[in-house]
């Protein structure tokens, strides 16, 4: 069990998991002995895909509440919908978590698939529609603007159901001298398309620049 500490609040994440040879966080925990024929393990193992302490709670807690809605289903005898891999969950914090990891490597590919077509962004007053996200970013402007790379500070899960859902993040983003050039936050709408989450769109209070001013 971790203490996890977030400005003045501390509690304890009972499943939050980190082997000493790694840096990532797990979710782990063992399959109730009535269910372990659901299984093909006696435990359950998510990597959180995080090394960043208060981002991890954030997607254990959304990962422990799927996991606890699973083993209702199971006990009431209902189809076993939308069960987890043992290796692998993607929530909508996680989501975003990975959107930022593709963002960081500049790479359109993975940003593509992991967003909805088309894409919006509101920004301030600022409302655009894109074909696509990677039509809404240009990586060369943002680092002549100094840009090297953007860290989550936190991620809040404000709501989901079985077909949306809006996170929101607080960022900042550092230079090539690990000096924070901006710290700022935006939500974002997610979709669930036949069972994986992909960002539709962002609203920031602010205009995030995206490279293209």
């Amino acid at each position: 069990m971790l203490q996890i500490n977030i400005g003045s609040y501390s509690f304890s994440m009972k499943y939050l998991f980190k082997r000493s040879s790694r840096n990532t966080y797990y979710y782990k925990r063992r399959v109730p002995k009535e269910l372990e024929e659901h299984y093909p393990k006696p435990f359950i193992e998510i990597s959180l895909r995080q090394t960043d302490r208060s981002v991890a709670a954030a997607i254990c807690q959304e990962t422990h509440l799927r996991v606890e809605e699973q083993f209702k289903r199971l006990r009431q005898g209902l189809p076993r919908d939308q069960i987890l891999s043992n290796y692998q969950a993607v929530t909508p914090t996680e989501t975003i978590s990975l959107y930022v990891d593709n963002f960081n490597n500049a790479d359109i590919k993975l940003l593509n698939e992991t967003t909805e077509s088309p894409f919006f962004w509101l920004r301030g007053t600022e409302r655009n529609v894109y074909k696509s996200y990677g039509d809404s970013v240009d990586f060369d402007g943002l680092r002549s603007n100094g840009w090297s790379y953007s860290k989550i500070n936190s991620l809040e899960l404000i709501y989901e159901d079985s077909e949306t859902s809006m996170v929101n993040m607080n960022f900042s983003r550092y230079d090539e001298d690990d000096q924070i050039i901006l710290t700022g936050s935006a939500n974002y709408l997610l979709m669930n398309d036949d069972g994986v989450w992909k960002i539709k769109g962002g609203f920031a209070p602010t205009k995030l620049s995206t490279g293209q001013d």
